[in-house]
């Protein structure tokens, strides 16, 4: 692809970088979505971490991350519409879970999803430098953490 042919269809390098992060997010988004709609109580977990394993793979989330440190305002307003987009998502996923699992959250799902979605970055990002480690036994150890904390 030639330098013109982006120039074309993207004033700036902004213009590109907030189209790709809302590409990137819609994506993420919809695939999260997607993973437990079949779930049940004995499946859901194992059905998470297959879509999380994924994503580590496909390592989309960690380029939204690496965006994250742009400093231009068409691309920061894009990152936090991504931010919120994924939040509302992770909430939504993170209700699912306990709700299959016949659990209720003695804490809120909004804060739940705020500290899922914190893991599951960090998480994406330890994964990277650390291809070596077993990102599974970090995952099960966190979703453990968040499962004690239901009624």
């Amino acid at each position: 692809m030639s330098k013109a042919l982006v120039l074309y269809h993207y004033r700036d390098k902004e213009a590109l970088l907030s189209t790709t992060i809302r590409w990137l997010t819609d994506r993420i988004v919809a695939r999260e979505s997607a993973v437990l709609e079949a779930s049940n109580s004995a499946s859901v977990l194992e059905e998470y971490w297959k879509w999380l394993e994924e994503e580590i793979q496909s390592g989309e989330i960690r380029v939204l991350l690496e965006f994250a440190q742009e400093r231009g305002e068409e691309s920061r307003q894009a990152i936090a519409a991504s931010a919120r987009q994924r939040q509302d998502v992770a909430e939504q996923t993170v209700s699912r879970v306990f709700t299959l699992l016949g659990l209720a959250p003695r804490v809120s799902p909004a804060l739940l999803a705020s500290c899922e979605l914190a893991f599951r970055e960090g998480l994406m990002l330890w994964s990277w430098q650390r291809a070596d480690r077993n990102a599974r036994v970090a995952f099960d150890v966190f979703w453990l953490s968040l499962l004690s904390l239901a009624r």
